[in-house]
């Protein structure tokens, strides 16, 4: 081998073992950011385990049960934003519902005022009395770990999700509540006659209409077994993210209708 075919041969092997250790460094970090992202999961999933004991609805407590007894005194210690609580029996969800002054602050933060990803499942800041007016919105991350409102997408999948999952509890410090789900859609974030806060309570032509236009969009209009809603009914709306880029959203909508008996 001459000396210009050794300089090249030397060359072909450092540029191998420069691009075989950047390959090794890309490795190691995405390794990295996964193995902090699980953490930070992890640690949510720890931060609200420990909440629900708190509550009074912890692992102890049969998920099947049909009322739980919130320990508001305990939850209001922590915080007084703390507005409800909600529960999809056979699923993750078993939150605290939160208000905070923005739309910003729960996105990243749970009740305990800790960072996280997860976030917590809060109602729309804009809502001055939540559950009690015609529309109410609450939003939450869908996360990876299939954590807060992650099962919402499953309402699309097949019926036999929705009859098992059609009612989900709304628990206050006044009142319990059963939501009643009707209806479920992909929709834009920035779709003003969606997330229409500006109804007001003695405009019935306006709660008639935007009743028809989310039924206009409703997914789960062949489906068995859904409610009906009139102008009169308090509806709350769930809102998620949807896993494409974008502003697109999942909601589900659901009737809110009062528990009768005691809540403490």
């Amino acid at each position: 081998m001459s000396k210009k075919e050794k300089k090249k041969a030397g060359l072909g092997t450092w540029l191998y073992r420069l691009v075989m250790l950047a390959l090794l460094c890309v490795m190691i970090f995405s390794g990295y950011k996964v193995f902090t992202i699980y953490m930070e999961y992890h640690k949510g999933t720890v931060a609200y385990d420990k909440l629900a004991q708190i509550a009074g609805v912890g692992e102890s407590v049969d998920k099947e049960e049909k009322d739980l007894k919130i320990n508001w005194d305990a939850l209001t210690k922590i915080s007084k934003n703390v507005k409800g609580w909600i529960r999809s029996k056979g699923t993750v969800i078993n939150y605290p519902i939160m208000q905070g002054s923005d739309n910003d602050y729960y996105l990243h933060h749970i009740m305990t005022g800790e960072y996280s990803r997860k976030g917590s499942i809060f109602i729309d800041s804009n809502i001055k009395n939540p559950f009690n007016s015609f529309l109410t919105i609450v939003y939450g991350h869908r996360m990876l770990d299939d954590s807060m409102f992650n099962s919402l997408g499953k309402y699309f999948e097949d019926e036999k999700y929705y009859k098992k999952h059609k009612i989900i509890d709304i628990y206050t410090p006044e009142k319990n509540y059963k939501l009643e789900i009707f209806g479920a859609a992909n929709v834009k974030a920035t779709n003003e006659s969606i997330y229409n806060l500006n109804i007001a309570e003695g405009d019935v032509a306006t709660k008639e209409a935007y009743i028809n236009n989310i039924l206009s969009k409703n997914e789960l209009a062949g489906y068995k077994g859904t409610v009906d809603v009139t102008p009169d009914d308090k509806i709350v709306m769930l809102s998620t993210c949807t896993y494409d880029p974008g502003d697109d959203r999942i909601v589900v909508w659901g009737k809110l209708v009062e528990k009768t008996g005691d809540n403490k």
